[in-house]
Order: C-alpha cells, then structure tokens, then sequence
C-alpha cells in the first residue's frame, strides 16, 4: 500500500487485506495526531505461528510490525476490546510514529548512519508503553484503560500501599506484575495527563524529547511542556489514585463485603479452580516463583498441596467422573512450533500422555463420562467450538463463529447434555449454552460486560460465572429455570474463576491482592444471594472498519528489504594497544528469512585490516549460516629466536558452513549442529631469523591450512524465578567434536572434544539458594603436536570502558587464584562447585534519575582444574576457593549492568591471592 508492505504467511491473506486498510488508517490519524509522518514503508508481517496473541514494533533501523493472527484469551488485560485487529494495530503503529520522533542533534546523526538514534527509544518504559495504550483506548470504545483489570491492579495498590514510586516505575521492580506495570500504571498515568492538560500537551512531551541531544531529561521536560515538573505530577497522580480507591472501599463496604476464607497466600498467578470428585481439595493450577508452575492438588483443610503435573498457571482443568484429569498446555509440533495441546493425567502419579497433535486446542473440557471433549480450537485468528472423542479426534462442530468472532471456555453440564461457553461478538462476551444432541444455543447474557469461565454447579440449575459488569470482577449465578442472575461476591478487588464443590454448598474462586492471585472460598448459595446488578449500557458501536485494501498481491521478496540501512563506527584499543577503527553494518529482510553482517577493524597502528561477513538463512527451519573472515593479530608464542620469545604477526584466512538445528521438548530443549570450516594462517610478515651454530634452534611461525567437520550437541532443561538470582533447577549439558583431517582438504590432523555438564540444585532450607556443580573440560590431539590447546587462570586485564559500552563482559574465569593463562595442556577437565544466594534486593531509584540499584549477591566457591600435556598426574591438580559479591545496577532505563568484588586463593603451587573488581554487561 501507500505506506506500507504487508507480509503474509499463506492462508491469512483475508486477515493482511483487512490489516492493509486499517493500517493507511491508522497512519493518517497519527500523523494527524502525534505530529509525525513515518519515514516508511513501515514493513508489516503477519504469521499464525502461536497461540498467544500479541504483537511488536521496531521504529529503528527500519521500521518494522509483527502481528501474530491469534487473539487474546479472555483472561488477558487486552481481552477489552472491540475490534482485536485495529486495536493490535493502532497499538503497534502508535510505537513506530512516537519513536521515530527525533530532531536536532539525532536527526543530523541518523542522516549520516541510519536511524541508529532515536531519543524516544529511550524514555521510560512506562511513558512508551502507556502511549500506545492510551491511543488504543480512545481510538476505540473499548481499550485496557477502560478494563477492570487495570483499574483493579492500581486500586488494590492503593489500598494495600503498594502504589510504585516514580523510580520504581522507571525501573524493573520484583514486585507483582512486574513486566505488566508499564503498561497498568503508564496508561494510568497518561490518561490522568490526558484529562488534566489535553492531549496535545503529551505530544509535545514526545516532541521535545525526541529533539533532546541528550535523553534522560524527563523532568525537565514535563517543567517545560506543562509547568510542572514529573515527580510533582506523579504524585498528583497517585493522591487521586488513593482518593478513588477509598471511596470504591467506602460504597463497597456499605453494600457489604463477601466473607470468604484464603486458602492460599502466595499470591502470584493462580489458574481456574476444580474440585475433587471427594470434595476434599481443590485442583488448580498454580505459578508462585518459588517452584516450576504446574497443576497442584491443594487441600481444603490447610494441608501441604502435591504437585500433580507441569503446565502453565492459566491451564484449563477438567475431571471426568472417574477422575481423569485433563489439562491444556503447550507443547511441541512439528519441531518448529509451540501450540496450545491436550494432555491426560489418567492416574496421579504417572506421566501425563498427551491427547493432541498440532490440534491448537487453546482450552477443552472433558464430559463427565469421559467419552467426549469439548475444545476451543485456533487457527487463522478464528476459534471454533469443536466436540472430539477421549483421545482427540474431531467429531463436529459444536459452534462456529463468523470471523473474526471467538468462543472460550467451554465446561459440560452435570448430564452431558450440553456445554457452557462464551462467544465474542465484536465487543460483546457473552455466555452461552450449546444443546450437544441439536446444537441448538441459548445465550444466557447479551451485553457489552466481558463475562468469562462458565462452569455449571452440581444439579445443572445454575450457570456460574465471572463477569465486570459493576467495573469490578465478581462471581454471579444465571438460574436457568428462571434466567434470574444472582451476585455471589462483592469484593474490592476482584473475583474470578468460579468452581462449585460437588455438595453444591462451597464456592471456590481467585482473588486479587497486591501479591497476585490466591484461591478463596465462600458458601454457594445462589437463592439467598441479592439480584445481580443490571450489566452498562452499551457504549456507541465501533466505527465501521474500512474495506479490505485491494492492492496487488505477490510472491514474498526479500531483496527490497534487504538493503543495510545503518552502519556504525566506533574505536576501541585492540591487541598490542593499537588503536582500531570498527565500522559495522548489518541487514536482514522483513520476514527474517536472510541475515547478513559485515565488520571492517583497521588497526591505526599496525596498518592492518581484519574484516568478517556473516550470512544467515532461516526459511528452512534450522539455521543456516555461513561465515567467512580474515585477521591481523598479534602473537606472542610460536617465534623464538636464541631462546627468547619474538612476537610476530598472523594472518588467518577463515570460512564456515553450520546447520543448526532445535529439538522442542515439552519441557526441554535440545539442539545439534554440524559445521564445515576452512582456515589458513600464516604469517602475516616473513620473520628475519638468523641462525646462531651456537644457540638454540629458532622456533619458526608456521603455517597451516586446516579444514575439518564440526558436530556439537546441547540441552537445556533449567529453570529460573523472577525473584532469584540464577537458574535455580535443572541442568545444561553441551557437548562438541572437532575433526580436521587431509581427507576432508586440509594439510593438518587433529581431534577436539569438549564437554560441559552444569547442574542446579536448589537447596532445602532458603528460597532461592542455589548449588550449581559444573563439570567440564576438553582434550587435544593433533599431528604435529599444538604447543597448547587449553589454557587455565584466573582473571586477565580487564577493559572497563568496552564493558561498559556493553561490548564485553569479564565472565568466569577458569582457575581463580593463580595468574591468568598461568597453566597450558592438550587437556583439560574442571570441577567447579558454588553456592549462590541472595543478599539484597534494595531496587532503589531516585524519581526518574536513569540508575537502579536493584540487587546484592554473593557467592562461594571452589575451582578445581586438571590441566596437562602428559596424561593424568596429580601434579596437574590445581585447585582454589574463594567468594564474590555481585552488585546488579541498570543504567538508562534499560542496560543491565554488574559490578563484581571476587576473592579467591589459590592452594597449590603457583596460587595467589587474587583480588578482582569486575564491570559486566549484564545483570
């Protein structure tokens, strides 16, 4: 189109053509709006390719949209919508106008290298995030800000104390909701500013930052554009965020507030309750940080809960009469994809089977009887309801909605004879009834409340449910005798996922408080309950989307995109201090099928250059790449002259061929690769030698011409917290073999097999501890022999200011507590052991000042190498212990950064006490 070129996978060209005309008018308005015309075209893909919806924007170095064709579950914030496509849409593309906003200094910069520096890119995560919502929210009738979610998250904060200051805000906090505060609170925020100055006083913030030769400058910037600075306006914001919450409190707790028993305290993410078939406990999945999500049985009287199966925290659960437990999860498919799949737990205790194979079954439930399953299959953006036996094969249509229609949750009635589920009809969510036998539907609600999770009660009378109608997120009962709706709850915060025990005399449901969700129960009783409030009036219809684009369609190209848009020039101080000169630049096409980069390093000094290119496919699947490079560095073995040590130059002529390709496990990853190398060094000046009769003989560079195969092999099956400091559990094991031989073109023979095992152990007594055992090592062989394949030490000099830069990091060392590369062999093998914890999380910020003190941990360890040329000898025994503390800071809202104090002491000979102060890019 005009402004845009929209990528497609096959079978989505209906949802592209209707993206192509909202898309040109989402532009127009936009630039309208914010000021800005895009430097286009803005690329657009659009793939089916997940279950879960969402999407993403890159202004810089080309502006590029992806759009996954799925719409969002209606247990997501962004279930308030009423047109999914323009809402993800307008979304998106409001990043790309807002971020491409730049003037002055970064206008005359990217002139020369590309859209390298946008100032916008970074401004606190919260203003970006919460832009892009306020749009989508009044460019449509609905939007997240109008959604009880949101407004709960900042209500319960309010009430609890939990409210984020501004430097919290800026910055990435632990506390619950952690990545989704940046769009709760800064759509929040933004909407307040909207209200308060206009909106036209919020596009001048993002003119007047993105003109800024230097970022960062938030408060001043908001003096500027509307006479008060930030820190004064937050606070404002958040007195009027108390003062509302209150009198929510105030009216709520005069009509009454539900009394209800906790049954978990945990908080975090907690999925749709069931109920045994004993009544006793309560199936649910659970996701805390504190051990892998999965499905738990919780028992009612306070007893420890089991876990039962892994799977995700919002998995949809089901029991038959027998008490089969079924369960939706992702899983593998094809090797290429993760889908939403069924899976059966036929006997707790036992493996789960899985029921489905690239189904796409976002939710099921199974009958009582066990013989059928209703499912909520996705594909193409649509959802169908679909009725299948025990093991998965579609049997029927249960009901079909017109695209871009949806269906959710679907539960069975007590007798099997129909299923409970909900159907979206633009901006409408309803509940329903389908009659199995007729497929006859009755609706249960009509009206623009989001009502969700219909499960039946016992005697099949009453339909219970989830719904916003007052705003709030509470459990209502619809009598189908008498299409009465009954209240069940009244809470500050909000109510959902209901479950009936199977005396029909408990409700089970989740509960929000500031540490996230925990199962509560209180007595059913739908007949005493007071009549359910009338659900809003419905809002103004959404505007009428545009006509499909009718532009031309083709067959994808990737060299329009492909061409580098931006290069980068930088110096560094390289080997030998001489002075080096990078230039890069990098290109890949819209749909990410070809990658290619070069890197030209001069160096001032030595007048040398090295260069590197670098291609990769990704159409096939595996990873395809191919490499080739040529260097001028330094040396300083491999010359001696009458004994002593010269240096000398090399030159090193490379190039590469490797297929990589990723094995999907339901619960791990592996991957194999093989490679072809070619590698020709020599030197890069013929040294002058001259010979002394009466010296030593002199050690010559030499040359070689090396070709060989390489295979590797790795799998990962580790786990982490967001409230830990490591992979807590699990474990990574890598192993790789190196075979160059005259029979594959070369003039040299050698053989190098590496291996690596690290394994996590989390310990019993403090959350979060960690032991971490790694075993590693390798062995050399080769004809002639190589002076030295491997090398053990502790820590070489550090160049602080490419760290800084984010160019490198200092790592590990292999041997700390003796000097660096102090121990040489054709083999090496390791045993590391540390102990890991948690000091400090002080997540301290000064308003919008861009550094973060987030966390302080420590370590202590022990290193252990065994390193040799002439087989295994305990001589070769070195070993070390020491400790560290690690200070994790973020710098510019963004860049994770460490700062690390180790201390180690090496015990053999050659062992001393090293002491390092350590920068690192990464946290």
């Amino acid at each position: 189109t005009e402004h845009f070129n929209i990528h497609y996978t096959e079978g989505l060209e209906v949802m592209a053509r209707e993206a192509a005309a909202i898309f040109e008018q989402v532009h127009d308005d936009l630039a309208i709006r914010l000021g800005w015309e895009v430097d286009g075209p803005t690329e657009v893909i659009i793939t089916d390719s997940t279950d879960s919806a969402n999407g993403s924007a890159m202004a810089a170095v080309r502006p590029t949209v992806r759009l996954y064709a799925t719409s969002p579950s209606l247990d997501s914030s962004l279930s308030n919508h009423d047109q999914w496509l323009r809402t993800l849409i307008v979304h998106e593309y409001t990043h790309i106008v807002h971020l491409q906003i730049h003037d002055g200094l970064s206008r005359f910069i990217d002139a020369i290298f590309g859209d390298v520096y946008l100032p916008n890119q970074v401004q606190p995560r919260w203003f970006v995030e919460g832009l892009a919502v306020l749009d989508e929210t009044h460019e449509t009738t609905a939007g997240r800000i109008r959604s009880a979610e949101f407004r709960m998250t900042v209500r319960t904060a309010a009430l609890e104390g939990t409210l984020l200051t501004l430097g919290e805000l800026s910055n990435d906090v632990r506390q619950f909701p952690r990545g989704s505060d940046d769009y709760i609170y800064g759509a929040m925020f933004l909407e307040y500013l909207r209200t308060r100055f206009g909106m036209e006083k919020i596009v001048d913030i993002c003119h007047r930052y993105g003109s800024a030769p230097v970022p960062f400058g938030m408060n001043r910037i908001f003096k500027e554009a509307l006479g008060v600075d930030l820190v004064t306006v937050y606070g404002d914001f958040l007195a009027s965020v108390k003062a509302e919450a209150e009198a929510v409190r105030a009216r709520l707790e005069a009509e009454g507030l539900t009394l209800r028993k906790e049954l978990t305290y945990d908080g975090e993410y907690k999925g749709q309750p069931i109920f045994a078939p004993d009544g006793r406990s309560l199936l649910v999945g659970i996701s805390t940080g504190l051990a892998r999500s999965g499905i738990y049985r919780v028992p009612l009287d306070g007893s420890p809960r089991t876990a039962l199966a892994l799977a995700g925290a919002s998995a949809r659960l089901s029991l038959d009469l027998t008490g089969r437990l079924f369960y939706t999860r992702t899983a593998p498919t094809k090797n290429a994809y993760r889908y939403s799949e069924v899976f059966a737990l036929d006997t707790p205790g036992r493996e789960p089977r899985r029921v489905t194979y690239g189904a796409r079954a976002r939710e099921a439930a199974i009958s009582p009887a066990g013989d059928r399953l209703a499912m909520v299959l996705n594909n193409a953006g649509t959802t169908r309801l679909m009725l299948a036996d025990d093991r998965g094969n579609v049997l029927r249509p249960l009901f079909t909605p017109e695209p871009p229609d949806q269906v959710y949750a679907p539960s069975w009635s007590p007798d099997g004879k129909s299923v409970a589920f909900v159907v979206r009809e633009g901006p409408r969510v309803d509940v329903a009834l389908v009659d199995v036998a007729t497929l006859e539907v009755r609706r249960l609600t009509r009206d623009r409340a989001i009502d969700n999770t219909p499960v039946f009660d016992p005697t099949g009378r009453y339909v219970v449910f989830s719904s916003d109608r007052t705003g709030i997120d509470n459990i209502y009962a619809y009598d189908l005798a008498s299409d009465h709706v009954a209240q069940l709850t009244n809470v500050l915060t909000g109510a959902t996922a209901p479950a009936v025990s199977p005396r029909g005399d408990t409700l089970a449901y989740v509960e929000y408080s500031s540490r996230g969700y925990d199962v509560s129960l209180a007595p059913f009783a739908p007949d005493t309950a007071r009549p359910a409030p009338l659900p809003p009036a419905d809002p103004a219809d959404p505007a009428p989307l545009p006509l499909p684009s009718t532009a031309e369609a083709r067959a994808y190209n990737p060299l329009p995109s492909m061409l580098p848009r931006h290069w980068m020039l930088s110096f560094s101080t390289g080997e030998s201090s001489d002075a080096v000169v990078k230039v890069v630049t990098s290109m890949s096409d819209a749909a990410a099928r070809h990658s290619a980069g070069l890197e030209l390093d001069y160096g001032l000094k030595s007048s040398t250059l090295s260069t590197r290119l670098g291609y990769a496919y990704g159409g096939l699947g595996p990873g395809l790449h191919f490499g080739v490079s040529r260097s001028v560095a330094p040396r300083g073995t491999g010359y001696e002259v009458a004994g002593e040590p010269r240096d000398w130059w090399q030159e090193t002529v490379s190039g590469r061929a490797s297929l990589s390709v990723p094995i999907l496990g339901t619960d791990r990853s592996q991957s194999l690769s093989i490679g072809y190398s070619v590698i020709r060094a020599r030197p890069w000046d013929e040294p002058e030698i001259a010979y002394d009769p009466e010296g030593d003989t002199p050690v010559v560079p030499r040359e070689y011409f090396r070709t060989g195969l390489e295979f590797g092999w790795a799998l990962d099956t580790t786990i982490s917290s967001p409230y830990g400091i490591t992979s807590e559990e699990g474990r990574e094991v890598s192993a790789s073999v190196d075979l160059y031989h005259p029979a594959l073109g070369g003039d040299q023979t050698l053989a190098t097999f590496r291996y690596a095992w690290t394994e996590y152990l989390r310990t019993p007594w403090l959350d979060h501890h960690v032991f971490v055992l790694k075993l590693s090592g390798g062995v050399h062989v080769s004809d002639p022999p190589e002076q030295a394949s491997f090398s053990a030490g502790g820590y070489a000099q550090q160049n602080v200011v490419d760290a800084i830069m984010g160019e490198s990091s200092a790592g590990t060392a292999s041997l700390r507590g003796y000097p660096p590369g102090r121990f040489q062999g054709d083999q090496i093998h390791s045993a590391r052991l540390e102990y890991r914890f948690p000091i400090w999380f002080p997540e301290a910020a000064y308003n919008t000042v861009p550094a973060f003190f987030s966390s302080v941990r420590g370590g202590v360890f022990s290193d252990n190498v065994l390193i040799t040329f002439d087989g295994l000898n305990r001589d070769d025994w070195k070993s070390s212990v020491g400790a560290e503390i690690a200070c994790g800071f973020a710098v510019g809202y963004y860049v994770p950064m460490s700062l690390r104090v180790s201390y180690a002491r090496g015990l053999m000979d050659g062992g001393i006490h090293e002491v390092v102060v350590l920068v690192g890019s990464g946290l």
